[in-house]
């Protein structure tokens, strides 16, 4: 059953996510401030003073002009050369050890799951919503660090300063920018809802291009080439849809949001000529209400460029973080390893239902007992359970009731990789990863040596033509081995399972 999550749950994630790194985190965000203080503000109130200065006709006088001009110049090296440089160095190794520990865990995540969560998703689809939550998170801390800083501390900043020249404007300043402010923000519910549509759209165009390429044999074999480009046709066709549909939305929010911007740049411009003509500010007061309504007003229409950017990261996170949060249904119940000294099985009134209980009910009080040492073929018509028995063996799948047993030893209390370890598994679909014959081979006991590789190839007949295959047994099989023909994968598998001498085989 899946997890519903909400906006508060995916960002409290990106949160924890950095914790590890509190020390790293918290400098950037120290030196960012820093950084925005001095070059939003500093600069600005230098020039004022020198404004100040030339106005009163003192640079003959004046004892503190070279230090203003030195203030000036160590005020842009602190900021635009060096503290920048220092807050992207520290957000950027930040950020790529999120992305590392994300794609760990998601990694994890889709590896623990059931073979019926993978048999109801499309592969593409978990590689793109992975991609897109490790996107996100960037994007989440890269909006922290260069918009929502900025636009707090020149908001704030800003309208201290200019309370202090005239307050009537910063008043004036301080309202409008509320307005702005509700604005984005009403107007960003509707844009997260367009900007979800969008990423799912996108997903499935990703699922459904990666579902062709695997099953390309299949397309070709059956000329179905047209009929997939006009099923693909209407996926992006429905993604360009939803695109446009988002693009029609910020149309017309941003307009809003232009409107407002321009009368507060106008009612700067109205304020400043108003005080100077009744001698209220000087020179440099008028070209610091300039300066910092221009900064703000940049920083206010970047406001809407951070709900953008904010409904973009809800929508590319949603799905995943939706499933990282649903509990996988295969747990690990005690870390005890299974030890086999004989290899008896039994199944003892095991009932079955597919599709995690929601399915049809396959096996019914089933029981089975294989002995030590013996060899059992299953015998039935397509559906009836024979390759699902052996997927209930391996623990893909949780059984309703009953139990299944190695040694008297139930599998569902012992940890499913010393479980998987006592048996070799010969599919009836060959997997094979793009990757070489060798590799291929001795997935199951990387530690192999060459000598038992290429024996164990002997033993499942695939020496022969291992060693005519362009580079040998360094030859790689392609995706999925497409480029070995269908026995061969077959043959490759089964050295794959001689090659782990496992008790059983399956």
């Amino acid at each position: 059953m899946k997890n519903k999550i909400n906006d508060k749950e995916i960002l409290r994630l990106f949160w924890q996510v950095s914790v590890p790194y509190k020390r790293r985190r918290n400098l950037a965000i120290f030196f960012a401030i820093t950084t925005i203080v001095i070059s939003i503000f500093v600069g600005p109130l230098v020039i004022a003073e020198l404004l100040n200065i030339i106005q009163h006709n003192q640079l003959q006088t004046a004892n503190n002009l070279w230090t203003l001009i030195v203030l000036y110049g160590v005020s842009e090296l602190c900021s635009t050369v060096i503290g920048w440089r220092l807050v992207l160095y520290l957000t950027w190794t930040l950020e790529t050890a999120l992305q590392r520990d994300l794609y760990s865990r998601c990694f994890s995540k889709l590896t623990n799951q059931t073979m019926f969560f993978h048999a109801n998703k499309f592969g593409g689809s978990l590689v793109s919503q992975t991609n897109k939550l490790n996107g996100a998170v960037e994007r989440f801390w890269d909006t922290i660090f260069w918009s929502i800083l900025p636009l707090a501390i020149s908001l704030i900043g800003s309208i201290i300063i200019l309370s202090t020249l005239i307050w009537q404007y910063a008043l004036f300043l301080f309202v409008f920018s509320i307005i702005f402010s509700i604005a984005v923000y009403f107007g960003s519910r509707p844009m997260a809802k367009l900007s979800e549509k969008e990423a799912k759209a996108s997903n499935k165009v990703s699922g459904q291009l990666a579902d062709m390429v695997s099953n390309i044999l299949a397309v070709k074999s059956s000329g179905a080439e047209s009929l997939e480009q006009k099923r693909f046709s209407k996926t992006v066709g429905s993604w360009r849809k939803a695109s446009l549909g988002t693009m029609r939305g910020f149309l017309k929010v941003s307009t809003v949001y232009s409107t407002i911007n321009t009368i507060i740049k106008i009612g700067a411009i109205a304020f400043a000529v108003y005080a100077a003509q009744h001698n209220l500010v000087s020179v440099a007061s008028v070209y610091l209400i300039i300066t910092y309504t221009g900064s703000v007003a940049h920083e206010l229409w970047n406001m809407n460029g951070i709900m953008r950017s904010y409904n973009r990261i809800i929508g590319d996170a949603h799905e995943m973080v939706e499933i990282l949060k649903t509990p996988t249904t295969l747990v690990v119940r005690s870390d005890k390893k299974l030890k086999i000294k004989r290899g008896g099985i039994v199944m003892d009134n095991v009932t079955f239902t597919h599709d995690e209980g929601q399915g049809d009910t396959l096996f019914h009080d089933f029981s089975l007992n294989i002995q030590p040492g013996e060899k059992i073929g299953l015998v039935g018509s397509s559906g009836s359970g024979k390759t699902t028995l052996t997927k209930l063996l391996l623990r893909f799948a949780d059984i309703d009731s009953g139990e299944i047993a190695i040694d008297t030893q139930n599998i569902a209390e012992v940890t499913q990789a010393s479980l998987r370890q006592q048996i070799a598994y010969v599919p009836q679909e060959p997997l094979l990863f793009h990757r070489s014959v060798r590799e291929n081979i001795a997935y199951s006991r990387p530690d192999a040596t060459d000598a038992e590789i290429e024996k164990a190839a002997k033993k499942a007949g695939a020496y022969d033509f291992i060693v005519k295959l362009q580079d040998g047994f360094d030859t790689l099989v392609g995706e999925r081995g497409v480029k070995l023909s269908g026995g061969q994968r077959q043959r490759i598998a089964i050295a794959r399972a001689i090659l782990k001498d496992a008790p059983i085989l399956v």
